[in-house]
């Protein structure tokens, strides 16, 4: 077996020990009032059966563990706030007893990051922040989560290998937290969702994936986010085994001994309106190492270095990656010092800015892709929730990008730059993630609301709403019936205008079954076949793109899969490639056509592949 399965291997089966070790099922209770801590101190409740936030009968001092345990003897979600008054802003909940294991869908509130710090102690307690095991809904916001130790999720563990789980960051810091093994800050375990927004993940150290660690049939969501200066022996800043969406983030300063600096993909990664900047790859790809799949919609990937070459983005000859509007420049090979973009084949969608392309292969749409230095500027606070590289007057990056407007993984249109800021300005937007002198966020959008008066003469009032929307404005009641377990309907934002909502993961499709439109026979080499989706597993006529597991197996010679809109052009970037005979498994979004159709086209020389798909949620 080779290296890689093997130690994927033995870190699912210790992630599915771990958690089922630490998973006995709690007493539940009908009762869920809200929970206000109101003590920094860190002892347990004294009967949580009970349903009463108390270290002891009759105290009335909640601790934050008393408040979790609760909790979790509650049936139903709980939501847990801290009382200013009487654990005065800012302050530090030191745990003494170990981490705090959420087992039931829970929120958290905190008065913010500077104002509520939860410390794991690790040098007394050897142990992580929070582990969140199995089926939950859990949403932790306005916090710090540091100095947690584990060999897997130093700051925050979460998923089951069983169960399908989805975990939430709003305005949290996460810092100073260590893993042995692999997620020195966050480690996204199996049929998870991780979504975060406004976060900051930074200083965390750990073996591999020292920011986050997302694991083989996770995904995560990741927006206006800064993930930077975490230090691990490989991946220093993001591991993707599964599936991520970055969105307007930063991703800088972070570091390894070995491997990807920044961002590893193994599985499959859209990188929209984000800069990658600074980070250190010691051997080999600063900025991104591809084994995966790589989509890159106005990127800035600048200064990223190591000692060998491919530093702003590295793709294997098992990988694959695409960029467009996107600015590749000023990347470095330090010893001895020469300019080092790019390794490998990268396909290019037009009006990139590539400094140099020694070292790799440029193929696809480039008449409009210019080959210098656009000379951004450093990273710096430029406005917006993160930092950002700046475009100089004169650069010819400014008004650059396709006249046709700068588009995102789904299609539609960027209209904010990275920091949230109004593009294009000028007519077309700038290649990059940044909008040179943008007048700043988008006016407001007034809505038309209707107030009654006793003498119904209607009051016009103005409620204004941001665009764009980057969260639904309608609430979907829909429960999809196909699903193997009934799922609710969450919707989170995902691609500029889309709305994300999760599945449990379902079996859409099957070539190993009896022929059928969802069945047999083999895909076949050469051939597309079309996937009627909508209307099944619970994504509904209205999807754009679905979020998938794709596997394929007993292929009789080597090839790739490509999963696209059924009827539209075909693709040149795969969505997942494999070698004779190999079973292989990767996470991808993609996109359905207006009847919620979807192609797979099969290229490889000869012979057939099997091809597996499951659906764990859909944008709309």
């Amino acid at each position: 077996m080779p290296s890689n399965a093997r130690r994927r291997l033995f870190r699912g089966a210790a992630v599915a020990a771990l958690v089922m070790a630490r998973s006995a099922a709690p007493l539940r209770l009908a009762a869920n009032a809200p929970i206000v801590v109101n003590s920094a101190a860190d002892f347990p409740a004294a009967d949580p059966a009970v349903g009463v936030c108390e270290t002891a009968p009759g105290n009335g001092v909640c601790t934050l563990r008393a408040a979790v345990d609760v909790a979790n003897a509650r049936s139903g979600a709980d939501t847990i706030t801290f009382d200013a008054s009487r654990v005065p802003n800012p302050t530090m909940f030191v745990l003494t007893a170990g981490s705090l294991h959420i087992l039931d869908d829970l929120t958290i509130v905190g008065n913010g990051a500077a104002n509520t710090i939860i410390d794991g102690n690790a040098n007394a307690t050897h142990d992580r922040v929070f582990l969140i095991s199995g089926m939950l809904k859990v949403s932790l916001s306005k916090m710090t989560i540091q100095d947690g130790v584990s060999d897997f999720g130093g700051g925050i563990v979460a998923g089951s290998p069983a169960e399908f789980g989805h975990l939430s960051l709003s305005e949290v810091t996460v810092t100073g937290n260590v893993a042995g093994t692999a997620g020195g800050g966050i480690f996204v375990s199996s049929n998870t969702v991780l979504v975060a927004d406004r976060c900051t993940i930074t200083v965390n150290n750990a073996g591999n994936g020292a920011g986050v660690d997302v694991e083989g049939s996770s995904s995560a969501i990741i927006r206006s986010s800064t993930i930077s200066y975490n230090k691990a022996d490989q991946r220093g800043g993001v591991w993707v085994i599964g599936s991520a969406v970055i969105t307007d983030s930063t991703i800088s300063n972070n570091s390894s001994n070995s491997s990807a600096g920044g961002i590893e993909v193994d599985g499959s990664l859209d990188l929209i309106n984000s800069t990658v900047y600074g980070n250190n790859g010691a051997t080999v790809a600063g900025g991104l190492l591809v084994f995966g799949t790589v989509h890159a919609y106005n990127a800035t990937i600048i200064l990223n270095n190591s000692l060998g070459g491919g530093n702003g983005i590295t793709v294997d000859p098992a990988g694959s990656a695409s960029m467009a509007n996107t600015i590749l420049a000023e990347n470095f090979q330090s010893e001895p010092f020469t300019f080092s973009d790019c390794s490998g084949a990268v396909l290019s969608e037009d009006y990139n800015a590539i400094q140099t392309t020694t070292g790799c292969s440029i193929f696809g749409a480039s008449s409009h892709n210019t080959y210098a230095d656009p000379q951004p500027n450093g990273l710096n606070d430029n406005g917006g929730p993160t930092a950002t590289a700046a475009l100089p007057a004169g650069s010819f990056a400014i008004d650059g990008g396709n006249p046709s407007g700068c588009t995102d993984n789904l299609g539609a249109t960027l209209t904010t730059d990275q920091r949230g800021f109004v593009r294009p300005v000028g007519g077309r937007c700038d290649i990059g993630a940044f909008e040179y002198n943008s007048p700043g966020p988008p006016t407001p959008t007034p809505t038309m609301t209707r107030t009654p008066t006793k003498t119904r003469t209607p009051t016009i009032t103005s409620t204004p709403t941001r665009t764009p929307i980057r969260t639904p404005t309608r609430t979907p009641t829909t429960t999809p019936a196909a699903a193997t377990r009934t799922p609710t309907r969450t919707p989170t934002a995902g691609a500029t205008g889309s709305s994300f909502f999760t599945l449990a993961p379902c079996r859409v499709l099957d070539t190993r079954s009896a022929d059928g439109p969802l069945g047999g026979p083999a895909l076949a080499a050469g051939a597309t076949r079309e996937f009627t989706i909508a209307g099944r597993c619970g994504v509904p006529s209205g999807a754009k793109a679905i979020s998938v597991n794709a596997t394929v197996t007993e292929p009789t010679a080597p090839g790739d899969l490509r999963l696209y809109p059924a009827g539209t052009p075909l693709p040149l970037v795969s969505t997942i490639n494999y070698r004779p005979h190999q079973a292989r498994a990767d996470n991808a979004v993609t996109r359905l056509n207006a009847s919620g159709s979807l192609a797979v086209h099969c290229d490889q020389p000869s012979g057939t592949v099997h091809f597996l798909l499951d659906v764990n949620g859909y944008f709309e």
